[in-house]
């Protein structure tokens, strides 16, 4: 989708943000190969001047742990 609009509205400009559990090394799609393993944060895609450039997040940070609490079975008890 997001290549469609780089070659459809030259003029377009913005960000998307992403968070696909999916997003491994080992899982090999569309031609895209990530240098590690993305499937617990978000991935920001700019799009700017014509390009679309993909960067980490600085805002969002981890999903599991962060923004997506911990279950109380899953954390270690505190006394």
């Amino acid at each position: 989708m997001l290549d469609w609009i780089v070659t459809h509205g030259p003029g377009s400009y913005g960000l998307f943000y992403c968070h696909d559990d999916e997003d491994t090394r080992e899982r090999k799609f569309s031609g895209r190969h990530p240098p590690m393993d993305y499937d617990n944060v978000f991935r920001v895609h700019r799009l700017l001047h014509g390009v679309l450039t993909e960067m980490d997040d600085p805002f969002f940070g981890l999903v599991q742990g962060n923004i997506d609490p911990v279950h109380p079975y899953d954390r270690a008890d505190e006394d």
